[in-house]
């Protein structure tokens, strides 16, 4: 059993380092195989978006069909109660603006990658919905919360759910999508945990993209996300600060309504147990693979270069 979950370990950090190349070099290599006709660069939000999604599920199949697994072994595919979506909704409610509070702290010193996707986004709002909100939901929870939180399961929830939440965030290799998109990838993975579902973390996911393109479809919006993130920004670093800290009660509350929805939700699910579960939990498995440690530098590498210089 020990041997099994290690190379269950191995498997998944592999598996993350494919993600990261494919996701560091994709772009260079698309650029340059369309640059007669500028297909690629001259993409819009929604082309990008449907060429690297489409490129994580096919890399995620070729590891289902080398590691030999059966999708149904591999992905929790359970039905979720009704009751359930309910306190899914409510955690999608309170989630939000714990994103958008990590948002304006990150934007005191990172590029708004979102805003500018935004911007570049040339569809009506259910094409964006569609590209943005369900492909995401679908593709991302089937690797992430299907695959690599599985994979990873072996840790215990709670380091399973970290690990593959900070795997989640540096996917995206910008500083401004990963504070949220860290803490949002251990809501997700323990929605998963709790419901026996992936369809739970999907509708967590769809919603809370949904509302996020809902948000940005707004023109004003963009329009004053965008200039807030120019070279010469209107808003200083330090009024995104004080923003931040005047809304910090507001997150407060939320953080809290967060935990009591997932407890909630486990409750709804008779799951309460998990939340009794220690931090050293399964806890013997080796987890800094070479596979593991590649991947995480060559995303900060990516980062500091390309975001943050």
């Amino acid at each position: 059993m020990f041997k099994e979950t290690s190379r269950e370990i191995r498997l998944t950090n592999r598996l993350f380092l494919v993600l990261i190349i494919a996701a560091v070099f994709s772009p260079f290599a698309l650029s340059g195989l369309f640059a007669q006709g500028g297909i690629y660069e001259n993409a819009g939000v929604n082309q990008a978006t449907i060429v690297s999604e489409l490129l994580y599920f096919i890399i995620a199949a070729v590891f289902i069909a080398v590691g030999g697994r059966q999708i149904f072994e591999s992905v929790p595919l359970g039905e979720i109660r009704s009751g359930s979506i309910f306190w899914i909704v409510v955690l999608s409610i309170c989630v939000q603006p714990v994103m958008l509070w990590l948002n304006m702290i990150t934007m005191s010193f990172a590029r708004n990658h979102v805003a500018e996707a935004a911007a570049r986004a040339s569809g009506s709002f259910f094409i964006n919905l569609l590209y943005l909100a369900v492909l995401p939901a679908l593709i991302e929870e089937f690797v992430f919360r299907g695959l690599i939180y599985q994979g990873l399961r072996g840790l215990g929830v709670w380091k399973a759910a970290v690990l593959s939440a900070l795997m989640f965030a540096l996917l995206h290799l910008n500083i401004n999508q990963f504070a949220y998109a860290f803490v949002l990838g251990i809501i997700l993975s323990l929605c998963v945990e709790i419901t026996g579902s992936l369809y739970s973390s999907m509708i967590l996911h769809f919603l809370i993209n949904s509302r996020s393109v809902a948000l940005l479809s707004s023109e004003d919006m963009v329009n004053s996300m965008l200039t807030q993130s120019s070279t010469q920004p209107v808003i200083t670093a330090g009024e995104y600060l004080a923003g931040a800290a005047v809304y910090t009660p507001v997150v407060i509350l939320c953080i809290a309504g967060i935990w009591w929805s997932l407890k909630r939700l486990a409750r709804s699910c008779g799951r309460e147990d998990l939340f009794d579960m220690t931090a050293d939990e399964n806890g013997k498995e080796k987890i800094a693979t070479p596979a593991l440690l590649a991947g995480i530098i060559l995303a900060v590498f990516y980062i500091i270069r390309y975001d943050l210089l």
